[in-house]
């Protein structure tokens, strides 16, 4: 019999699997909630389940922490591979509540890999290509159940773990690994794993959006069958604009940095003017979210990187001054001006994914007016997805989507 679509957000349980001592138990009767969060600044998924238990499982199995539990939810009508699938370690139990004849409980949950790298350390020298080691270390030393997405580099690297797990280790490397595309991530969708630049992410998805997102009260005159009302939000939470002085403090109009050779002796000051570096550079929209008449001083924001030249028959020239004060400033960006908008949840949606919002101006609007003619020109565009969390209760699926925008659309200036 074919599948069909109840209802807007409605989903399918396809397991709820524990697994405690080799046994494995369905307790998807048990699970009242589960919500479920991915984020491109957070190297794996985490998550939290809410338990209602009235066989006292939690004392018959028991349940202690580090038991498995597998996930797979999915949208109805869409293919298995839409699914999202995990495993997840019991990493907490909090907030028990004992009642007379039941209880109910949470279980905090972090993604296999994440358990499995707070306790592998790497001490060995690695040199290569940024790219080749992050493959390597995450085949090597992840218990990996993905696909790694991994935008290719030709830089060299030199690192010497110094106990360091192996996320940890990959993270030094996006860090200052990645010179020619600094705002490299290594992050975890529902779908796959990527190590991947934010200017990629946007530049593979320009011209070929995921959807396109709009704020209208016409959502509630649709049926609940109309899969229209996947792309109407719901709602959208209080939002920051921008902080001028905020965005000072953190160097993200300019800022300097400082380099001190402690072989040479050296000191060397090298001033970052972020409108000037940020044209020609791969952006959402036409027109940045600040003008070049924005004050700023270099000296605001400063910092000190140290160097070793000839201290080692290998050692190359990190260059900090050509890719460390752009990944300040467009970092800064890309966590700074985010909003967080409520929609219909699916399963075959991820983050990375470009979207594109449509949000009217809040004035009064009449009977000629179009949807078109009163967008807010700074509001609507298309966004980054950030962070989603995933809330599967009560046979609904609910997405928070954390969105950012580099830049505003309109006629450029």
């Amino acid at each position: 019999m074919a599948e069909i679509l109840n209802k807007v957000g409605e989903y399918v349980t396809d397991a709820i699997i524990l697994t405690s001592k080799g046994k494995q138990l369905d307790i998807s009767a048990f699970v009242v909630q589960t919500v479920i969060y991915e984020d491109i600044f957070s190297n794996v998924m985490t998550g939290h389940m809410v338990i209602n238990d009235a066989a006292d499982l939690i004392s018959r199995l028991p349940i202690i922490g580090t038991e498995l539990i597998t996930v797979a939810f999915r949208t109805p009508t869409m293919p298995v591979t839409s699914s999202i699938k995990k495993d997840f370690y019991i990493s907490s139990i909090a907030e028990r509540e004992l009642g007379d004849k039941e209880q109910n409980y949470v279980f905090n949950l972090i993604a296999i890999e994440g358990f499995v790298d707070s306790t592998t350390f790497l001490t060995s020298r690695l040199t290569g290509s940024t790219s080749d080691l992050i493959e390597k270390i995450y085949n090597e030393h992840l218990n990996v159940q993905k696909d790694l997405y991994i935008e290719q580099h030709t830089t060299k690297a030199t690192v010497l773990p110094n106990h360091w797990t192996a996320l940890k280790t990959i993270n030094w490397l996006t860090n200052g690994g990645y010179r020619e595309v600094p705002n490299t991530l290594f992050f975890e969708s529902n779908k796959n794993f990527y190590c991947m630049s934010i200017d990629a992410l946007i530049k593979n998805q320009k011209n070929n959006i995921y959807g396109s997102y709009t704020l209208t009260p016409e959502a509630t005159s649709l049926s609940p069958t109309n899969i229209e009302q996947y792309f109407f939000i719901k709602n959208i939470a209080k939002m920051g604009f921008f902080d001028v002085l905020k965005g000072q403090d953190f160097g993200y109009y300019s800022n300097k940095l400082i380099t001190h050779d402690i072989v040479t002796k050296q000191y060397q000051e090298w001033s970052f003017d972020y409108a000037t570096a940020r044209k020609g550079q791969t952006l959402l929209e036409h027109n940045m979210l600040f003008r070049d008449t924005t004050p700023n001083n270099p000296n605001t924001y400063r910092r000190v990187k140290s160097l070793d030249t000839k201290l080692w028959n290998d050692y190359t020239d990190p260059h900090y001054q050509t890719w460390a004060p752009l990944r300040n400033s467009l970092l800064y960006e890309a966590q700074s001006s985010r909003y967080i908008i409520e929609v219909h949840g699916r399963t075959d949606i991820e983050v990375g994914k470009v979207i594109e919002c449509k949000i009217p101006k809040s004035i009064a609007k009449d009977d000629k007016s179009t949807l078109s003619s009163v967008l807010d020109p700074l509001l609507s565009g298309k966004y980054l997805i950030t962070h989603i969390r995933h809330e599967f209760i009560l046979g609904q699926h609910i997405m928070l989507l954390e969105i950012m925008k580099d830049s505003y659309r309109g006629s450029p200036e």
